[in-house]
């Protein structure tokens, strides 16, 4: 089941970097939020679109276990 689809913008950090400094964070509030307390949850699997304006360049969308991304596979595409 989905349980979230946000777009950040214009990011001026690397991905894994804008991962680790705040959207991981986000994301462990958001569950805390809008999940029962008296349940937990676990990711099984993480999507990552990146959309590009370059039309030299592909947009990737990338499916990784649980919260195991390989940052280093989507950093490469913004190159």
């Amino acid at each position: 089941k989905k349980f979230a689809n946000d777009t950040e913008q214009n990011l001026t950090l690397a991905p894994g970097a804008f991962w680790d400094e705040t959207l991981k964070s986000k994301l462990e509030e958001l569950l805390k939020k809008k999940t029962p307390r008296t349940k937990s949850y676990e990711s099984e699997e993480t999507t990552i679109i990146v959309s590009v304006t370059d039309r030299t360049e592909r947009d990737l969308s990338k499916r990784f276990d649980e919260q195991d991304i390989e940052w280093g596979v989507v950093e490469d595409q913004l190159r």
